[in-house]
């Protein structure tokens, strides 16, 4: 489930991946709308997990995850997202 970033609590993990250039805008809007359902159906041991996502200054991806408010992130669930990050790149 999809959360404001300010409704996460202090003890969220955060995953910060930086690219090697700015987005430009369009590419902001593409990437945006391909993390937003990435985040919705982003699971840890098949239970839904209270997140928040965007793309700061053009050029970073930062995931965070309240495992306090769900299930703690996994290794699987880690993989996923350094694979989507990976597919943001190319």
């Amino acid at each position: 489930m999809v959360r404001e970033l300010i409704a996460l609590g202090p003890e969220s993990r955060a995953w910060i991946y930086a690219a090697d250039r700015e987005l430009t805008y369009e590419g902001l809007d593409i990437a945006r709308e391909m993390l937003f359902p990435f985040l919705e159906e982003w699971t840890s041991h098949s239970k839904e997990l209270m997140c928040y996502g965007n793309i700061f200054h053009q050029r970073f991806l930062g995931i965070f995850v309240d495992e306090s408010l769900s299930q703690p992130v996994d290794a699987l669930s880690t993989l996923q997202v350094v694979l989507f990050n990976n597919f943001l790149k190319s």
